[in-house]
């Protein structure tokens, strides 16, 4: 799947398995492999435990290929191979012929904390709050050369594991936090292999078949999901239950809203797709509040992410039925979910009934479009659509419960944010939004403003099909590619990696124009936007933005390359990859 030969490789995609901390990659810039177990949030660029793999031979590094699937990794030389798999819980094995293997670790005395030989032929290495390492050969030799700074803390750690009289090395390496001594029994590696290809097999049962053409392009996306998806019960830190990261690297985090698109994914398994639609409800503040991402260390409950849970709901709904919202169901949800809507109706009320705005760019999901472009607080027309679909969540949770007259309040309070919505921020061509304080109409051309198209038939007929008329026009949102964040005609619009949501064709704006065009009844539409951008992912991996034209719209060069690098958060994500599920499998398959 990954490597030389291959389609992409592991500068895009880090590999893993789910549940482990374990990750390994492909270095920027040197192209070797490293070793890494993610705790921290911390990027890539800041992060100092790393383990630089390199196959030796008499002392001397050998020049080396790779290839890694889901089960493995392979290290090719003239002289020998090397493999790696990893157990999913905390230990990652290593095994070779031929060749010897060196692990280095280059880290200032503030990030490698300690080095400490065990006595049972095991050394530990402690990095602080990024855990603990623990190696020890299983066959063959393995040799440890420490070396100190100025002020005696450790500032290189080399383990070089040699082979045995047959020529074969095994080891292995563990990530903790806390204390642990070497195992007393382990595993085959071919055990440990066979188990990670049961998981991942087990693991894309989840998801309904792609549409034709890009099933390979979906299984590497559900690898993705699948390396992605960390904690377990009551073992990982903070996690209650395993979660998706955003990224293995650069934001190690399990973001509020991206559990939501996992579970609108995840249609063969509702099960599952209601367990990550409700994860985030163990981190509720006492206020409603979910929190915007959590990661081992921490619950982000100074700022939240858009409400999208009942978006996502009704997504699952409409192609599972109301009967997978059980009683027992409802009934664990339903006051959680009461005190997150009114979160959003109360705290982001203007004062005015039925009215709402945002404070915080980053509530809305548009962090640096033009809808914004006078401040806040602003009221933008996302926010009664997410608003007014989280109330009615909350109307099927109580219906499913006997709340009868609950229910029909909380039906009627979504109806009135629609007719808000419509009434007060239609103007004929699209949603406008509205400074809270001055009344006055933000002129933009964000697609931001299309965005209420995820209400689907709830929205006049009128507004749907001049919604669907507007981003198919291919002088201003429409591209080779997908649809652009900002119109083509728009002075504001810029590719450059500066701006998250000022240009480029992201995967969440596809995933909610899309969804919400076929829900609409719009389905020809929603297929072509989908098929161009699905096109483009299949050709160049998951990353969450690209830019349609090889120079800005006045032929300008960007400001810095249109390229994923070490310090970014453009490369690959899961967020990508769940957004070409969906398309793949709902939009362009149903």
């Amino acid at each position: 799947m990954f490597g030389l030969n291959q389609p992409f490789d592991l500068q895009r995609v880090p590999w893993s398995r789910r549940q482990s901390m374990f990750v390994v990659y492909e270095d920027f810039e040197n192209h070797d492999l490293y070793l890494t177990h993610v705790r921290t949030m911390v990027f890539q660029a800041m992060r100092k435990n790393l383990f630089r793999i390199q196959p030796v031979l008499g002392g001397k590094i050998l020049p080396y290929t790779y290839f890694a699937d889901f089960s493995h990794v392979r290290i090719d030389t003239d002289s020998g191979s090397a493999e790696l798999c990893m157990d999913g819980i905390d230990q990652l094995r290593l095994r070779g012929s031929g060749i010897g293997l060196r692990l280095t670790c280059d880290a200032p005395g503030e990030e490698l904390l300690g080095v400490a030989d065990k006595g049972d032929g095991s050394v530990e290495l402690s990095f602080g709050l990024a855990g603990k390492s623990l190696f020890l050969p299983l066959i063959g030799a393995m040799k440890t050369t420490v070396e100190y700074g100025e002020d005696g803390a450790p500032s290189r750690v080399a383990f070089d594991f040699s082979p045995d009289e047959n020529g074969r090395f095994e080891l292995a390496v563990h990530e903790y936090m806390q204390n642990r001594v070497r195992d007393a029994y382990y595993r085959p590696f071919e055990e440990l292999r066979r188990d990670a290809e049961i998981s991942f097999e087990d693991f894309t049962k989840n998801y309904r078949p792609a549409a034709p053409g890009l099933e390979t392009t979906a299984r590497y996306a559900q690898y993705m999901i699948w390396t992605h998806m960390q904690g377990r019960e009551g073992q990982h830190g903070l996690f209650r239950q395993p979660m998706v990261y955003m990224h293995r690297l650069w934001l190690a985090m399990a973001f509020s809203w991206q559990q939501s698109y996992n579970a609108m994914s995840m249609l063969n398994n509702p099960d599952e797709g209601w367990r990550l639609l409700t994860s985030f409800l163990d981190f509720q503040h006492v206020s409603g509040l979910l929190p915007a991402a959590v990661s081992y260390n921490e619950a982000n409950t100074h700022s939240c992410q858009p409400a999208i849970q009942g978006f996502a709901l009704s997504h699952i709904l409409d192609n599972l039925g109301d009967a997978h919202i059980t009683p027992e169901r409802a009934e664990a949800a339903y006051a959680p979910f009461c005190k997150w809507t009114r979160y959003w109706l109360d705290y982001h009320g203007t004062g005015v009934p039925d009215h709402l705005h945002y404070y915080n760019l980053n509530e809305s999901g548009w962090d640096d479009a033009t809808v914004f472009r006078k401040g806040t607080p602003c009221a933008t027309p996302d926010i009664y659509a997410m608003v007014s679909l989280l109330c009615e969540l909350c109307g099927k949770l109580a219906a499913v419960t006997g709340r009868k007259s609950e229910a029909d309040e909380w039906y009627a309070q979504a109806k009135r944010l629609v007719d808000v919505l419509v009434a007060e921020h239609w103007d004929g061509e699209k949603f406008i939004p509205i400074m809270t304080k001055t009344g006055e109409k933000v002129e933009n051309m964000s697609i931001a403003g299309y965005q209420p198209i995820i209400l689907g038939k709830r929205l006049p007929q009128h507004i749907i099909d001049k919604i669907a008329e507007t981003v198919m026009r291919e002088d201003e949102f429409l591209t080779d590619i997908g649809l652009t964040a900002e119109s083509l005609k728009s002075p504001d619009i810029s590719f450059s990696n500066q701006y998250f949501v000022l240009g480029k064709v992201l995967a969440p704006v596809q995933m909610f124009l899309t969804v919400g065009l076929k829900r609409a009844g719009k389905d020809a539409e929603a297929k072509e936007i989908a098929r161009r951008w699905c096109a483009k992912i299949r050709e160049r991996g998951f990353i969450l933005g690209f830019a349609p034209l090889p120079t800005e719209v006045d032929g300008s060069p960007y400001p810095d390359p249109d390229l994923p690098s070490a310090g970014d958060t453009w490369t690959w994500a899961s967020w990508t990859a769940v957004c070409f599920l969906i398309l793949s499998t709902y939009v362009l398959n149903s």
